[in-house]
């Protein structure tokens, strides 16, 4: 069985979209997220291997896991955030829920004009899915998102976020989900 985990909350003091921004790591409340995150992994999964997006709060995520599972970890830019965010990068939240983008984006982000679309995000993620057996690839939320919702063919790309170290997974073609208390 493969699982999604999105990596854990970041130190964002400035509340800005850092997208790919260097330097944005985890946050104390994030490296506990992923701690608990890898008792549930440990408990309840058999995890073979992770691949990790390459940004650091993926990688950091990533290495906390696999200090508890045991394991190596792999890096994969096919897991890493969906491009479509550039043209919000560096922007606070508050600056990002005025333009017109966000509008489209809390409605029917599939609809988005952007670098990448959310399909080609999918057909990226999905490759690196088939090819791979009992994985947990750690990733950020749109990422799963656009995986989730292709691959189960769903009616409202907005349902079913993933929040910090929240755990999503494919089972008998319906959604699992274990979300992170923390």
């Amino acid at each position: 069985m493969n699982i999604f985990l999105r990596h854990g909350e970041v130190k964002n003091p400035k509340d800005i979209l850092y997208y790919n921004i260097p330097g944005y790591e985890l946050s104390e409340r994030g490296m506990s997220q992923a701690e608990h995150a890898a008792e549930i992994l440990l408990d309840d999964f058999k995890i073979e291997q992770i691949i990790s997006s390459p940004l650091l709060r993926a990688r950091q995520t990533s290495e906390i896991v696999r200090k508890k599972l045991n394991i190596e970890f792999s890096i994969s830019e096919k897991i890493t955030e969906w491009d479509g965010l550039f043209n919000w990068k560096g922007y606070t939240f508050n600056e990002i829920t005025e333009t017109n983008e966000y509008s489209i984006y809390n409605e029917d982000p599939t609809k988005l004009n952007t670098n990448e679309t959310f399909f080609e995000t999918f057909q990226r993620v999905d490759e690196l899915y088939k090819n791979n057996k009992n994985t947990l690839f750690v990733t950020h939320q749109d990422t799963i998102r656009s995986f989730m919702f292709y691959k189960l063919k769903s009616k409202a790309f907005n349902e079913d976020k993933p929040g910090h170290c929240d755990l999503q997974y494919l089972e008998n073609d319906t959604l699992q989900k274990h979300t992170n208390p923390v």
